[in-house]
């Protein structure tokens, strides 16, 4: 299974002032360490493990996890709509709601 977690940096971007980058640098560093909100990019495990418990474990591990560091809020973000075991599971452990659906499509790009 896996599970990838990136801190959300925008809320220290829009606490910087100023129009340089210079200027927000210091202000960014100081920033980024109280972040409490983080975005999981990415949560799913192997078919073949999913009605072994290996997505309610990696929820519930994220969750303990994240509440031992400076994490409150999680978003969870491109999440395969497909891998529903693992969305049930992460309704268990945490109340979320679903408020966008991105979809992949593909088209040839010659004509022939």
């Amino acid at each position: 299974g896996y599970c990838v977690n990136v801190p959300d940096i925008n809320s220290a971007l829009r606490r910087t002032i100023g129009n340089s980058d210079w200027i927000r640098l210091p202000q960014f560093l100081y920033w980024l360490p109280r972040v409490k909100r983080t975005r999981v990019i990415a949560l799913g495990a192997d078919e073949a493990y999913r009605r072994k418990g290996v997505g309610i474990l990696l929820s519930t591990e994220m969750k303990t996890r994240g509440l031992r560091s400076a994490f409150r809020q999680w978003e969870f973000s491109w999440i395969d709509s497909k891998n529903e075991a693992s969305i049930r599971n992460t309704h268990r452990i945490a109340e979320i709601s679903q408020y966008k659906t991105y979809r992949l499509y593909e088209k040839p790009l010659s004509a022939s």
